[in-house]
Order: C-alpha cells, then structure tokens, then sequence
C-alpha cells in the first residue's frame, strides 16, 4: 500500500514555483488536485532511507537523455524498476 500523487504541471510566477499535483486522497485540494511550492514537493518526496520511495518519470523517447542528466543534476539516481 501506498501514497501515490501525480506531478502534471508547474505554474511559475514572482514568488517561486508551484507544482499541480494530483492526489489519491480526494479529500485534499479540489478532489485531490492542489498545487504545492515547489520545495514542499522536493521535501515530500525526500527519504531518509535509500530505496524507500521512487518517482515514475514518463517523457518523449528523444527527451529521456535530457530527463536523465537533469534527474541527476537533482542529486537522484535513474534506475529501471522491475516489479
């Protein structure tokens, strides 16, 4: 079992960065869909032990070299999932 959210945009303005996030939990937001700052995002999303938790990234297939070096300029590893 698990928390699973869907990241489907970003909204930049003067004062940072907001991520449209779309949630299991209805009861959050507009029927689970909310934006969040970005940094409350990267903070969820962060994990005090390897391997606990993962993000699905889905791109065009001519962008997954460019999504990969940004996902490790983030400071996080791309490894294939087999479940």
């Amino acid at each position: 079992m698990g928390h699973f959210v869907a990241l489907y945009g970003t909204l930049t303005g003067e004062r940072g960065t907001l991520v449209a996030v779309a949630d299991t939990y209805p009861s959050l937001g507009d029927n689970g869909r909310l934006l969040q700052p970005a940094s409350r995002v990267a903070a969820a999303l962060a994990r005090d032990r390897p391997g606990t938790g993962g993000v699905l990234v889905v791109v065009a297939s001519h962008s997954v070299s460019e999504a990969e070096q940004a996902i490790q300029r983030a400071g996080l590893q791309t490894v294939w999932w087999f479940n």
